[in-house]
């Protein structure tokens, strides 16, 4: 699974749910952007800092919190 970013986690939390349900034994995912640490003020919607995961977490805990 290929995704542009995590900026929640809730998202890709989801996701990968879903297609373990669907019957998958392994699932590897590709981030093809650096961590968001620092919301944007030219985003519409950019939540807050304490709202990004990869500010809150390592990278080894967004990974054990997605699966």
């Amino acid at each position: 699974m290929v995704d542009d970013s995590i900026v929640r986690g809730t998202t890709i939390k989801r996701t990968i749910e879903m297609i373990r349900n669907a019957g998958a034994k392994e699932i590897h995912v590709r981030i093809s952007s650096p961590p968001v640490l620092y919301s944007c003020h030219l985003w519409m919607d950019s939540p807050n800092r304490k709202n990004l995961i990869a500010a809150q977490m390592s990278k080894e805990e967004i990974k054990e919190l997605v699966g």
